[in-house]
């Protein structure tokens, strides 16, 4: 999900950007399509085109430490 709420993006839109890891002081270049929106709401939800190896790993590893600290 991307905050996009000044981007104006459609479904099926491209859109580049950095996705930054809260607390950890990480961040990771993407490219991803749009695959729904929620104009309301401000949210657009997408799935990444292109995604380096090292973004997966940094994703994987705030994941964990996500479900680990919210006890699921």
């Amino acid at each position: 999900m991307i905050e996009a709420d000044d981007l104006g993006l459609g479904v099926g839109d491209g859109v580049a950007g950095s996705l930054h890891m809260p607390g950890t002081g990480k961040s990771c270049a993407f490219v991803a399509e749009a695959v729904w929106t929620e104009r309301k709401g401000g949210v657009v939800g997408a799935k990444f085109t292109e995604l380096a190896a090292a973004a997966l790993e940094l994703l994987d590893g705030y994941m964990a430490h996500w479900i680990k600290r919210s006890g699921r």
